[in-house]
């Protein structure tokens, strides 16, 4: 019984261990991912920038941004 025992608290361990591992995995995608998005705002934003320059000329364009 003793062993039994023993090899359960080994076990529930080593399940703690590999719990704890998943957890940093998981946190390091999530902080992966949200950079990803973060790049792909910048993305979007200097798209839609590039695609305000190209219909305005530029003797039109007012401020940094274009028009206004």
């Amino acid at each position: 019984m003793d062993e039994e025992l023993q090899a359960l608290c080994m076990a529930k361990q080593e399940l703690q261990k590999a719990q704890q591992r998943l957890l940093v995995a998981i946190d390091e995608k999530m902080k992966e991912n949200a950079m990803v998005s973060n790049q792909l705002l910048l993305l979007e934003l200097h798209l839609s920038l590039l695609s305000k320059q190209s219909r305005h000329p530029k003797g039109d364009r007012v401020g940094v941004f274009g028009t206004m």
